[in-house]
């Protein structure tokens, strides 16, 4: 049976070939993951040898797992130690070198006078101690004074500067004229971040105003292993009265490398979850593509699998034939989907480069990867193939020979589940938009917040009920909406149009496996469609309604204090509000939190504040505005005390403790952040690194126009970098570009799902073209001609293609309808469906059917009419 398996494939080598490329391309996105996960892995790990190549490190002892205090991102944060520290560390025994390591960004212009970015990382500034030989000067020497920077070699390349240049740096809010003292080689790029060397003394004091520092790193001296340092630099803090020792601790380098690693692979694996989604999406279409493709196949050899078993074979072995096919299939097409994946990861890798964002690591797959991606191919085909072979094996051999009409009984039950499916998903659907966050906490009688993502939940299992349900109910549906659909071509294409809706219709089984696998792709497609729109749409509306000032400017990583004074000189601005951002902690709460500082003025003339409890007056009396996202998920109320930058915490932005009262409770779709503080208050609690001017409000000036004060503000902030000036209209279109961006890299992202569709259609028509050889024979015998014939093939796969659509269209418009209240809280407020996108979707899938039958419809169309009418 083995043979008999192996000899079906030889002599089917243009069929067998499309199951191959349906289940390559779905391996490939496995594959590819884990390679791209390889290449980032390899990548950091370069990045942080470089980065975090002391012996030793001092730092904060307590921590927290919350929000970076620099990044923003989940982690692991360690208090700051003063930089005082290194002076006594320097001196301890088997001591090369301390040196406090004070980190921040600044804005760097390149040779052309334009900022030099590179795909949104940041440009580190950090201190290059002439000492430090550990990395080599190209040409120059190390940065000395206020005056001069050196530059890492990338850094230099992408700038267009060398060692003796001129150019302007903003940091700590200033420009600055500096000279380029010299330019020194890494062992390797840093993923896109650009490093700018400061003078230590500068860095200290521009980085670190407050003396404290994330970290000192220490080099141990010739012969002295890093454990003995450790153990020499923690006696050395316990013998200190520096003021903060008692709080600091003393760590290998191999410990603080291993621990920025294992943060960094958690954050590459919400990636990795991220991407294998897609693939989920890919294999499961794929798994339709070769079930329908295996079931066709199945049929078409009925008569020889009858023969076999009139001739011993055990139904074992009928269905191991099958299931050796589904085999091979399913190895060579891991094999090329392994090839594929590795090199889509290599792909990734060149954009990435291209843009400034340069992965050194290696993209060669590991074992793991393979067997990983060779076993899921082999599950995708043999579970694909498992239904049909089955069903192959257990027909009786008299039963075989005769033909197949399907039973109409099968699809009576079949419909009732998928109803019954379809029915609970719709309603889940109601359900979850209809039901708030707090209708949901009143049912459950859950505590505050803990009902947060209930209707979420429901929603998500509602879509699954309601996409398997719509699968399943599909052969029902099939006669009635491809009788619809063909009208068209009924009307205009007589008679073709009706024998191709005819074809379509006699096995509804067959066109709703082709459409499912078109289906699944379209759902997520016009979803995703739908949830761009809205999500565009709610964030204007926000603009509009809650953005008073005529400008607003903002920036990357903020808006430098000296952007700020230029424009509050200006006498075309009559208004001027600054906001800034920066993290503290509470006490009683994991991680750090984003506060903001109000101006007083800022609710009555920048942007709308709602109150929902309390009074904004609050803020005079030194009390803080508490978001109320922030209150929902905390429990906190108007009355409650707060105790903010605790001494305990890593992110403490005093000494002491400080207490503030909550003296309302806020909401406002602008900001994201915890609570308002009074501006005194804001800067005794919060960490000076994570401090930035996050945007400012500007109101025109009584007989200037918008446009007047526009072209006055826009020439006196460009000279602070990359700082934009935008009113309601532009900032709406800005937040709109970047739901866009995000949407285009979705569908980019499920185009391999819809490829792989369309590769099911082409193998359903190219095996439906075998199994009607006949037909098709009989059909040009009564005069048909080629061209009428292959038209006749292009219609049945527009209508296969166009009802898979709708019905995607229709699961995931329909689906979608619920967002406005089950996002309500992150600002998903209206719900647009945009049919014009949509449209286009049924336009494409028409286009997809079009090409999809190009293959079938010539080979169709080259049958030999004698022959034809000679076979069974």
């Amino acid at each position: 049976m083995r043979r008999i398996a192996l000899r079906d494939i030889r002599a089917h080598l243009g069929r067998t070939a499309l199951a191959v490329l349906a289940v390559a391309l779905g391996v490939a996105f496995v594959a590819g993951t884990f390679s791209f996960r390889t290449l980032l892995s390899t990548t950091f790990d370069a990045v942080i040898s470089t980065s975090a190549a002391g012996d030793a490190y001092v730092r904060g002892a307590a921590t927290t797992s919350g929000t970076d205090v620099v990044s923003g991102s989940s982690s692991t944060v360690h208090a700051s130690v003063p930089a005082a520290l290194a002076d006594v560390l320097a001196d301890a025994p088997g001591v090369a070198h301390a040196r406090p390591e004070p980190t921040g960004l600044l804005t760097l212009f390149g040779a052309d006078g334009t900022v030099v970015t590179t795909g949104g990382a940041p440009t580190i500034a950090t201190p290059f101690p002439a000492d430090d030989t550990r990395y080599p000067y190209l040409t120059g020497r190390a940065p000395s004074g206020p005056a001069e920077i050196a530059l890492e070699e990338h850094t230099a390349a992408r700038s267009g500067l060398t060692t003796g240049s001129t150019t302007t740096v903003v940091l700590a809010g200033e420009i600055r004229e500096v000279t380029v003292s010299g330019v020194l080689s890494f062992d390797g790029p840093l993923a896109g971040a650009l490093v700018v060397g400061l003078d230590p003394a500068v860095a200290l004091e521009t980085l670190a105003p407050d003396g404290l520092v994330p970290q000192i790193a220490v080099e141990a001296a010739p012969g002295v292993s890093q454990d003995e340092l450790r153990d020499t630099l923690a006696a050395a803090l316990a013998a200190t009265d520096v003021p903060g020792a008692s709080a600091a601790e003393a760590v290998t380098g191999d410990t603080v490398r291993g621990e920025t690693r294992a943060q960094i692979d958690d954050q590459i694996g919400f990636l990795q979850i991220f991407l294998l989604g897609f693939a989920g999406v890919s294999l499961a279409v794929a798994t339709f593509l070769i079930a329908n493709a295996f079931s066709m196949q199945v049929r078409q050899r009925r008569r020889e699998l009858a023969l076999l078993r009139a001739l011993g074979a055990s139904p074992g072995q009928v269905l191991g034939s099958v299931l050796v096919q589904a085999l091979v299939v399913g190895v060579v097409g891991s094999v090329v989907g392994v090839a594929l994946g590795t090199g889509l990861a290599a792909g990734i890798g060149a954009i990435f480069s291209a843009t400034g964002t340069e992965l050194s690591g290696s993209v060669v797959p590991t074992w793991p990867t393979i067997l990983l991606a060779v076993a899921v191919g082999v599950v995708v085909s043999v579970v694909g193939a498992l239904l049909p072979a089955r069903r192959a094996a257990l027909v009786a051999p008299v039963e075989a020979m005769r033909e197949d009409t399907p039973s109409e009984r099968g699809l009576r039950v079949r419909g009732a589940i998928g109803a019954v499916l379809v029915a609970l998903g719709v309603a889940g659907v109601v359900v979850a938009s209809t039901v708030s966050e707090a209708r949901w906490q009143d049912l459950l009688g859950a505590a505050d917040g803990e009902a947060a993502g209930m209707g979420g939940a429901v929603l998500a299992a509602s879509a699954v009920a309601l996409v398997v349900g719509v699968l399943v109910l599909a052969p029902v549906l099939a006669r009635p909406v491809v009788t619809v659909l063909a009208w068209p071509s009924v009307v205009l294409a007589r008679p073709l149009g009706a024998l191709a809706r005819g074809n379509v219709v006699r096995q509804p089984r067959r066109t709703a496996a082709t459409a499912g696998a078109l289906t699944i792709g379209m759902v997520l497609v016009s979803a995703s469609a739908v949830l761009a729109a809205s999500a565009s749409t709610s964030m204007r509306n926000v603009v509009e309604s809650d953005l008073k000032a005529d400008l607003m400017v903002s920036g990357f990583p903020g808006v430098p204090s000296g952007a700020i004074d230029a424009v509050a000189a200006l006498p075309e601005v009559g208004a001027l509000d600054p906001v800034s951002a920066g993290l503290t902690s509470v006490a009683g709460v994991e991680g750090a939190q984003w506060a903001f500082d109000m101006p007083r003025e800022l609710p009555r003339r920048s942007i709308e504040i709602h109150v929902v409890d309390g009074t904004l007056d609050a803020l005079d009396r030194g009390e803080a505005l508490v978001l109320e996202s922030a209150a929902t998920a905390n429990g906190w109320e108007v009355g409650d005390t707060l105790t903010l930058g605790t001494a305990a915490s890593p992110v403490a932005g005093a000494d002491g403790a400080v207490t503030v009262r909550v003296g309302a409770v806020v909401e406002s779709r602008a900001f994201g952040g915890s609570f308002f503080l009074p501006q005194d208050l804001f800067a005794d609690v919060t960490v000076p690194a994570t401090r930035d001017i996050a945007v400012a409000f500007l109101g025109v000036a009584p007989g200037t126009s918008v446009e007047q004060m526009r072209d006055a503000v826009t020439p006196a902030v460009t000279a602070y970098g990359a700082v934009s000036v935008q009113d309601a209209d532009d900032l709406a279109d800005s937040l709109a570009a970047q739901v866009n961006q995000m949407l285009t890299i979705v569908y980019a992202m499920l185009a391999l799902s819809i490829l792989i569709a369309v590769l099911g259609i082409v193998n359903t028509l190219a095996l439906s073209v075998v199994e009607r050889r006949r037909e098709i024979s009989l059909l040009r015998a009564v005069g048909l001609g080629r061209l009428q014939l292959a038209s006749v093939v292009g219609i049945e796969s527009v209508l296969t293609a166009v009802f898979g659509t709708a019905l995607g269209v229709a699961v995931g418009v329909g689906g979608s309808s619920a967002l406005p209240t089950v996002m309500a809280d992150m600002g998903l407020t209206d719900l647009v469906v945009p049919w014009g996108q949509i449209g286009v979707l049924v336009v494409l899938a028409a286009v997809v059917g079009v090409v999809a039958a190009l293959w079938p419809a010539i080979r169709a169309s080259r049958v030999p009419v004698l022959e034809g009418l000679a076979s069974e």
